[in-house]
């Protein structure tokens, strides 16, 4: 697994996206489902959303199924996808496009979102119910991946596909471009605006909204500096050691995961004279004591990986614009 490979597992684990390759069991045993980015089945749908499904026969050769609503009032086809119309329990059904026959099927609830908020990747692998402050920061330049979480009346979180929409007004100096799985975003010149989050509702009408209230800095505009850090989500650790399973390393010398270590992930949190939260704010690392190497020491980063034994200790310390903060990390 490369460095671009890790980061994008990392990314997509923060956010709750990490699923496995074969989709989800239907009811009978006899088809697998892959709905979107194979959703789990635990998770609602929220209401509008548009999304894909697949399905194969569960035996080795895997092959491919068509998919059907077996409740139309719940999910519609459309467009080769299907869209969430009604709420409640509706059925996709898997069958055999020779002989028409229903080889499976498989239940998704659909629920009216009732909160929206937004989570940063990074935060979100030290702490999933991380959310973002109702005002925030980034920094001039950076390119923060950030995600729109909806929950349903009774606080589950939601799966969703095009329905949230983030814009930002001129003032701010901040574009937003929708990924797979987020939303990037873009921080140009210092300024301060707002940010909107807009999720749509039935007949295109919007269902929920919130408000943020933005700023891009500079470098200099950062008075403080602390680093967090936490065990990494993905147990590479108990992955098949045959595979290229590794964080990236920076050279011979950077260690690898191993049954008795734990990769850990240290995130540069920043902040402004007025405590506001300045997300994409990349520092220089170096190791004041201990052997182990995190993975960036090449180049300026808000996000480092540590592979430590259990009970090694390393310090960093990390350095921008003048201004630095240290940490202690030991191997659990």
């Amino acid at each position: 697994m490369n460095r671009s490979q890790f980061l994008s597992a990392l990314v997509a684990s923060a956010f709750g996206l990490l699923a496995s390759a074969c989709g989800v069991q239907g009811d009978k045993g006899e088809a697998l489902f892959v709905v979107e980015s194979s959703w789990a089945k635990a998770t609602p749908i929220a209401l509008e959303s548009t999304f894909a499904v697949n399905a194969s026969r569960s035996s080795l050769f895997k092959t491919a199924l068509t998919v059907e609503s077996a409740d139309p009032t719940v999910f519609v086809a459309q467009g080769g996808a299907f869209r969430a119309a009604g709420e409640g329990l509706g059925r996709f059904r898997a069958v055999d496009p020779s002989t028409k026959e229903e080889v499976d099927t498989i239940t998704y609830e659909v629920a009216k979102p009732s909160q929206a908020s937004l989570s940063y990747w990074a935060d979100k692998i030290l702490d999933p119910q991380s959310r973002l402050p109702v005002d925030f920061a980034l920094a001039s330049g950076s390119q923060p991946q950030v995600r729109v979480e909806l929950t349903d009346k009774l606080d589950r979180p939601m799966n969703h596909k095009g329905i949230a929409k983030l814009t930002a007004d001129a003032a701010s100096h901040i574009t937003f471009v929708d990924k797979t799985f987020h939303q990037e975003a873009s921080a140009g010149a210092p300024g301060s605006g707002k940010v909107e989050l807009a999720v749509a509702g039935a007949g295109g009408k919007s269902a929920l909204t919130k408000s943020y209230g933005s700023q891009v800095v500079d470098a200099k505009d950062i008075a403080s500096l602390t680093i967090a850090s936490g065990a990494v989500v993905l147990n590479l650790n108990n992955l098949d050691k045959n595979k290229p399973n590794q964080p990236p390393a920076e050279d011979a010398d950077a260690k690898e995961p191993s049954d008795q270590s734990t990769v850990y992930v240290l995130v540069l949190q920043a902040k402004t004279a007025g405590g506001v939260r300045v997300y994409g704010a990349a520092g220089t690392w170096t190791v004041v004591d201990g052997t182990a190497k995190p993975t960036h020491l090449d180049k300026p980063s808000e996000v480092n990986y540590l592979t430590l034994q259990k009970g090694e200790k390393v310090t960093l310390q990390v350095e921008l614009n003048g201004k630095t903060t240290k940490t202690t990390v030991t191997g659990q």
